[in-house]
């Protein structure tokens, strides 16, 4: 008989470890799962390394390239070795891209903490939940900064009010948004200004150098 597995890690269980039941499967409570490449790293990793190998297997020494695997790239399975069903996330071997900018230090203090959730009273998905993860409130005097734990889009004024900021008594707000933001955010504001960030998903075509392109290819050739 098989030795039973969690579908989740696909770890055989062992004993003194707590389970639970998902449905109709036998699952881990506190699941050692593959972590998922974010979708950062997995952008990352299909611009820049299509061509070459991106991950080693320590179980069966088999190699991959970025194209072997699974269309889905931010699910549980999706970095699993093909042969041995080894996680491989962690031998990935992300580029090491030299882009402008480095992390901000900042000093502040902790004015909320939250669990992040809200319902959207703005025009655009009106009613939805959102759950933008464990989320804090930090005040460095001059700026409150809203970090979450989780991703989400800032369409809607719940992002900043359910932890107690008010965006329409700000003289500035800054949200990271390509265009979603205008459905909460153009009704209360005088002027919008857009910032072209660094980054592989930069607006600005000429940054990139392209390799394998066809030509003529729009809007870098008009004829």
């Amino acid at each position: 008989m098989p030795e039973p597995k969690c579908p989740r890690c696909r770890k055989p269980f062992s004993p003194g470890e707590t389970i639970e039941s998902d449905r109709y499967a036998t699952v881990h409570v506190d699941c050692g799962r593959p972590r998922c490449l974010s979708p950062e790293e997995y952008v990352f990793l299909y611009v820049y390394c299509w061509d070459h190998v991106i991950a080693e297997c320590a179980t069966c020494a088999q190699k991959f390239r970025q194209q072997e695997f699974g269309s889905a790239p931010f699910s549980v399975s999706a970095y699993l070795c093909l042969h041995c069903q080894s996680d491989l996330t962690d031998s990935v071997d992300m580029p090491q891209i030299n882009l402008p900018g480095a992390p901000l230090t900042l000093t502040g203090r902790v004015t909320r903490i939250t669990d992040g959730q809200f319902t959207v009273t703005g025009p655009m998905a009106t009613g939805t939940r959102v759950r933008m993860g464990r989320t804090a409130v930090l005040d460095t005097g001059n700026v409150q900064v809203v970090i979450s734990g989780g991703r989400s889009e800032p369409f809607d004024l719940g992002v900043f009010t359910h932890c107690g900021i008010d965006p329409r008594r700000k003289r500035y707000v800054l949200i990271k948004s390509r265009q979603h933001f205008r459905a909460g955010f153009e009704p209360i504001a005088r002027h919008i200004v857009l910032c072209d960030g660094d980054g592989c998903t930069s607006s600005d075509l000429a940054l990139f150098t392209y390799r394998n392109r066809r030509r003529p290819l729009y809007p870098f050739e008009t004829a």
